[in-house]
């Protein structure tokens, strides 16, 4: 049996992966520092094994890799693709992202995009920005978006509309231990966000559909929803594809599933970010719906070098619904998480709702503003995404931690 090891994952999809590894006879190594937070999904994945190590030291994931004979790895996060990339060339790994330093990091990847043309304005780093006073872009005109070059989660996202405010915004985010050279300063998009998620084999790259993305108010970053896929088989997604396809060429993106962020604007694509893996929460479970397409069988082709067109047509299949929708949910106060009411209701509810836990009652909260402070999603189905995503909310609302509920209907 051919063996493939995961460095860690995105939690929800497990069970894709499980399913796909059996179809195919291989056998699938989970590799993480965290099994509790694993614990929901891997019920539903019973033939994944699950190792506990220290993910982030690549001399104790080599180690393991050569001592249980494995010769593939599938790398779909952000924060583990440098060690990833460190671990394929040590041990000569097949398609894993050799570029991972620079594609992840905002500041390079937007001044490569402005300079081949497909970003309107450039990105200043924290250094240069603090040298010129915060006088930086067309700050006078418009706000700037001031974060964290290799942040993720919605963590570490500043505003800023003034030259005084951008040097305030670089202080505040050295005051939390983002180092001014880390820190990226860019003109702030304004429009819808959405997400491409794509496939990109060794002769093209697939469009697999857009998705939405709901933002919370400000001053926060927190993605409230998704949904996907958007005005499919339209001239607009026709465009996306098109932009999108240059934005991996010209970045490096090698063969393997990319999610790359963008602001619709008045005047055209924004690029807010790209990321070498599936969209988070539930983007890859939602490809496998909505479209047919079995990202996770390709992933495991790819951690094995099998990364050809031909496997992409080989794997994609009718779509078993026409949309795919997910809301998060967010704790509300800091402290202990607790238990979680809602579930039982929701096999009432139309569009086939289900609840993906991802913390456990005795996990304590302590921050609320930005992604980490997410317990869960709730996803749904429809005939399309509008359709799904009503359904999602519908359901969504039900699901509370018991903290949060003030009064009890049984006594």
């Amino acid at each position: 049996m051919t063996h493939v090891a995961m460095l860690e994952a995105l939690n929800h999809g497990l069970r894709f992966f499980d399913a796909a590894a059996a179809r195919l006879g291989v056998q699938l190594h989970l590799l993480t520092f965290d099994q509790p937070y694993y614990a929901q999904e891997l019920r539903a994945a019973p033939g994944i094994l699950c190792h506990s190590m220290d993910t982030s030291s690549v001399d104790d994931v080599a180690g393991f890799l050569v001592e249980h004979g494995i010769t593939a790895l599938i790398s779909n996060t952000d924060r583990w693709a440098p060690t990833a990339e460190a671990l394929a060339e040590r041990l000569g790994l097949p398609a894993v992202q050799r570029n991972t330093g620079e594609l992840l990091n905002k500041t390079s990847t937007r001044q490569r995009l402005h300079e081949a043309g497909l970003a309107q304005s450039r990105a200043v780093a924290g250094p240069e920005a603090l040298a010129l006073g915060g006088k930086v872009l067309d700050i006078a005109d418009r706000p700037v978006i001031v974060k964290d070059s290799r942040g993720s989660g919605s963590k570490d996202v500043l505003f800023a509309t003034t030259p005084q405010g951008v040097v305030r915004r670089i202080k505040e985010l050295e005051s939390r231990g983002v180092p001014a050279s880390r820190c990226t300063v860019e003109t702030y998009a304004t429009g819808p966000m959405f997400s491409a998620e794509t496939w990109t084999t060794d002769e093209r790259t697939h469009l697999l559909g857009v998705s939405s993305r709901t933002i919370s108010p400000m001053p926060n970053w927190k993605e409230l929803d998704s949904t996907y896929p958007i005005r499919p088989g339209s001239d607009w997604e026709r465009d996306v594809h098109g932009w999108v396809s240059g934005v991996l060429e010209a970045v490096g993106r090698g063969p393997g599933p990319s999610h790359v962020e963008f602001i619709d604007t008045a005047h055209g694509f924004e690029l807010v970010e790209v990321n070498p893996r599936l969209g988070g929460g539930l983007g890859g479970a939602g490809i496998v719906e909505a479209t047919g397409v079995d990202v996770y069988a390709l992933l495991i082709h790819n951690s094995l070098g099998n990364s050809t067109e031909k496997v992409f047509t080989q794997e994609s299949g009718a779509p078993a619904f026409g949309g795919y929708a997910q809301v998060d949910k967010y704790a509300s106060r800091t402290g202990p998480l607790g238990s979680i009411l809602g579930e039982d209701i929701l096999a009432g509810f139309p569009g086939r709702p289900q609840w993906h836990p991802v913390r456990l009652p005795d996990y304590v909260v302590s921050d609320l503003t930005h992604q980490g402070a997410a317990f869960g999603t709730v996803s749904a189905v429809g005939d399309d995404a509008e359709t799904a995503l009503l359904h999602a909310h519908a359901a969504a609302r039900h699901i509370v931690p018991a903290n949060d509920w003030m009064t009890d209907d049984r006594d």
